[in-house]
């Protein structure tokens, strides 16, 4: 009892620090030292433990460019569980990190330098990168990433792993109000999945216009080089970090001013920038005697005489197709959408929102030995003032000089064989094939089997709707149709704006209202006259073979709108162009005609594909991944405003088992 009485004596004199290191040890100091060694410093009493204290940074901040699973990917190689801390913040280009650039062209590529174009904007980035941080993996690795949010406080945000499936991790998704709920203000959520599926890939933010702003990075997920698993492999030699591209249209303020103005002032969708890497050269930077200095370009180096796989990604914003073209080099395409492809080689590649395309390149060019401009052309909104941008394909033991030919918006052009995903102008290359044309390179017994009906036939009919849109009038004070200047067309699908609900229906549909769902067979009113706006949903049996006939009826926008499927991929079966305009019904006709000819046998397999304007694609998918899984337009504003939709596979029963803990969030009484 003395020494219990002894001890207590001591602790009630005692401090109790924390260590700089952050680790949290108890230390005691005492005028009695000796007494201090009968405390056991690793068990201290209850109500002495520290409370834990939050930190403003403690977490990690890395580029993650010697991560331990960026590694060659072998057929004994066992999967490695590969962790990684996302912080979003917002940021500004041309920071203080920048110093002297670009003054100092050195200093453009200091950590945390977002140099971009030399135009200086608010941005949103990871790990003050932008792009943020490269995720490359090999299939089967484990993935951990912590996301947390250094945003402002009434700003949240998601993360989607664009490309990979989730099958049976379904939370894991990155859809706010689908599949979980968002992550607040720092506030943390680890996503935790299994990389699945190979390929070329990209994760971006799902919340908001953030992918718009910065939030966005490449996500590769290798597999071994074997003609087994890559038919394709045998054709490259190298498969280079440093060959990944990402291209975008950029604009000059952030993407949540213009999306505001879109809405309540007038239609400022039309790009003047775009950005390779996120670098570029713009804006005009003048020293003090007038010179005039620029951003450095990105660069993409080759040894002469060896063949490289280059992976293409697109991150594109606006209603921006962009012809992607090498000069003096042909590409031969190898994949899309982490999906192998018959080879096929042409001169240029015209890539839409969402969309990634492997090809190969052959550094033959060496007579004499220069380098060369990587050039792309905007199209449709980009067009409107002439949006391109250039890099450089960077031949080693060249000279250290820029290419001689001028770079221009019309010397982007590039003549000869394009994939033209369904251009509308006549300034669309006139030699293409479109994604339909291509041939699948592996056989896939869900989408390539024969004969093949569908369990299901959905047609979904995508435009602008001139209507009372609630969120852009008021039917009062400045009514659509009584509104001087300025009207706000809503993006639809089946004539209805997809609202996302308070609560994730993967995990809180009973907590949802009876009427939160809803699609043009269970609405009452008419929504071509009246607005119509709800949780766009169609359930769809589990394993159920599903046919989307969606049209693009161009009656009010000439715009081409890239759909993608959360997921689940899907075979390309058909595609075409009626006209300037057409309808949901003509294509109906046409169907039950018989002029709708669909190819099944090796049909090209992706998850996010282009409409044409007036026209039709096809697609088919096997609704085999339970869940509640996104279908929208990757044009940024398009999907924010409306264009999306949400099919449930399955019942509640046959969805995976949420993660412990998993947070909950929506209306409260």
């Amino acid at each position: 009892m003395t020494w219990i009485f002894s001890v207590s004596f001591m602790l009630l004199g005692a401090s109790v620090l924390i260590t700089s290191a952050g680790a949290q040890k108890l230390q005691l100091q005492t005028a009695k030292p000796a007494l201090s060694d009968k405390v056991i410093l690793h068990r201290p009493l209850p109500w002495l433990r520290p409370r834990p204290q939050p930190k403003a940074w403690e977490y990690e901040i890395s580029d993650y460019s010697d991560h331990p699973c960026k590694r060659e990917c072998t057929k004994r190689g066992r999967p490695m569980t590969c962790k990684y801390v996302f912080v979003v913040e917002n940021y500004y280009t041309l920071s203080r990190a920048c110093q002297l650039c670009p003054f100092n062209q050195s200093h453009c590529s200091l950590p945390h330098c977002v140099a971009a174009d030399g135009e200086r904007r608010a941005i949103k980035v990871v790990n003050r990168m932008m792009p943020g941080p490269a995720i490359e993996v090999c299939q089967g690795d484990r993935l951990i990433i912590t996301v947390v949010n250094r945003l402002e406080p009434s700003e949240v945000t998601t993360i989607h792993w664009h490309g990979q499936l989730q099958r049976r991790t379904p939370h894991m998704d990155g859809v706010g109000l689908i599949t979980q709920c968002p992550i607040g203000f720092n506030s943390k959520f680890t996503y935790r999945f299994k990389a699945v599926d190979a390929g070329t890939h990209y994760w971006h933010a799902h919340s908001g216009p953030q992918r718009a702003d910065g939030v966005y990075g490449a996500l590769i997920v290798r597999k071994p080089k074997s003609f087994r698993l890559d038919p394709n492999s045998g054709l490259y030699s190298h498969d280079l970090s440093d060959h990944v591209i990402l291209i975008g249209d950029w604009t000059e303020d952030s993407a949540t001013d213009r999306l505001t103005k879109y809405t309540h002032v007038d239609y400022d969708a039309k790009p003047r920038l775009m950005l390779v890497n996120g670098k570029g050269r713009h804006a005009q930077i003048l020293d003090d005697d007038s010179t005039v200095h620029y951003t450095p370009h990105a660069e993409f180096k080759v040894t002469p005489g060896q063949r490289y796989r280059f992976r293409l990604i697109s991150n594109g914003i606006m209603n921006c197709p962009i012809q992607f073209s090498i000069d003096n080099h042909t590409m031969t395409i190898i994949e899309s959408d982490g999906h192998s492809l018959l080879p096929f080689v042409v001169d240029s590649i015209i890539v839409n929102s969402g969309e990634r395309y492997d090809f190969v390149l052959n550094a033959d060019q060496t007579s004499p030995l220069r380098n060369y401009w990587i050039r792309l052309h905007g199209y449709n909104n980009c067009a409107m003032h002439k949006a391109t941008q250039t890099a450089i394909l960077k031949y080693d033991g060249a000279p250290d000089v820029l290419p001689p030919e001028p770079t221009t918006w019309e010397d982007a052009i590039r003549d000869g064989f394009s994939l033209n995903p369904a251009l509308l102008d006549n300034s669309s290359p006139a030699v293409s094939a479109e994604i339909s044309d291509l041939f699948a390179a592996t056989f896939d017994s869900d989408l390539h089997a024969t004969p093949q009906t569908p369990d299901m036939k959905i047609f979904l009919g995508i435009e602008f709707h001139g209507i009372e849109n609630k969120v852009a009038h008021h039917p009062e004070l400045y009514p659509f149709n009584g509104t001087y200047g300025y009207k706000f067309y809503s993006p639809h699908i089946n004539w209805i704006s997809n609202q996302m609900p308070p609560s994730p229906p993967l995990t809180q549909l009973g907590d949802l209202p009876s009427n939160q769902f809803c699609n043009i067979d269970t609405l009452s009113k008419d929504c071509k006259q009246e607005w119509c706006a709800c949780t766009h949903h169609y359930k769809l049996a589990l394993n159920a073979l599903v046919e989307l006939v969606i049209v693009d009826e161009g009656i009010l926008s000439h715009a081409y709108h890239p759909m993608h499927l959360h997921g689940h991929k899907f075979s390309v079966v058909a595609m075409g162009k009626i006209g300037e305009k057409t309808t949901v019904d003509a294509v109906k006709a046409l169907d039950e005609a018989g002029k709708i000819t669909r190819r099944i046998e090796r049909a090209p397999i992706k998850d996010t594909v282009i409409v044409p304007d007036g026209g039709y694609t096809v697609i088919r998918f096997k609704a085999n991944n339970p869940g509640f899984w996104l279908f929208h337009c990757h044009v940024e504003f398009h999907s924010a405003m409306g264009m999306s939709m949400v099919f449930q596979v399955g019942e509640q029963k046959d969805f995976p088992r949420a993660p412990r803990n998993f947070q909950k969030c929506g209306d409260s009484n």
